[in-house]
């Protein structure tokens, strides 16, 4: 007989095309205090099932509600995040170009999943920060950044170009100084490094 809750583990992680052996989801369990290997233990057989001490851990870690591993209700998702832009300096781009479809993300469980957005960085602006061409980072908006943090950032010129890069934040800055002004959209809470 199928375990039930293997069957809507496995479903959500289809939904977000990921198997249960990928670096995000090895990560997501390994902050959570959970063994990288937990899902893939669950899937391959190995386990019979998740404690239901484990079930908001589990939850947490593949974006679902406890209540939707329990089998209690019909929809999976709480939410998850997409790329919704391309930080690259020195590139001007229309404010309304169309979202980039990619996979769905698993949100950070420091900031609630709706304020969470993702970007696809391109070229080498980043990379003294840790974050290399072709890295996909999330950031939580509406969260303060503090001085040191890393963030994405926004600049528009009179035109309507904007340009979206990701920087270290200071504080200190004035605005007034910048020939074009940056807005802090986000601070970087992870990024994942594609290849």
């Amino acid at each position: 007989m199928e375990n039930p809750m293997k069957a809507r583990v496995l479903a959500r992680l289809a939904e977000m095309n990921l198997k249960p052996s990928s670096q995000a989801i090895r990560d997501a369990l390994e902050a959570e205090g959970l063994n990288k290997t937990y899902l893939y233990e669950l899937v391959s057989g190995r386990k019979s099932g998740i404690p239901q001490a484990k079930v908001p851990v589990i939850a947490r870690v593949l974006g679902v509600t406890p209540d939707y591993l329990n089998g209690l209700t019909p929809s999976s998702a709480q939410a998850g995040v997409r790329i919704i832009g391309i930080c690259e300096a020195g590139a001007w781009r229309e404010p309304n170009q169309p979202r980039i479809e990619g996979p769905l993300i698993i949100p950070d469980h420091r900031v609630r999943a709706d304020r969470q957005v993702a970007y696809l960085v391109r070229g080498n602006h980043a990379e003294n920060l840790g974050i290399g061409d072709a890295a996909i980072v999330v950031a939580g908006t509406g969260v303060p950044p503090r001085k040191g943090e890393i963030v994405v950032a926004e600049r528009a010129r009179a035109d309507g170009m904007r340009e979206t890069f990701i920087r270290r934040f200071d504080d200190a800055e004035d605005p007034r100084e910048q020939p074009i002004p940056d807005q802090v959209i986000g601070v970087v809470l992870f990024s994942i490094k594609t290849f």
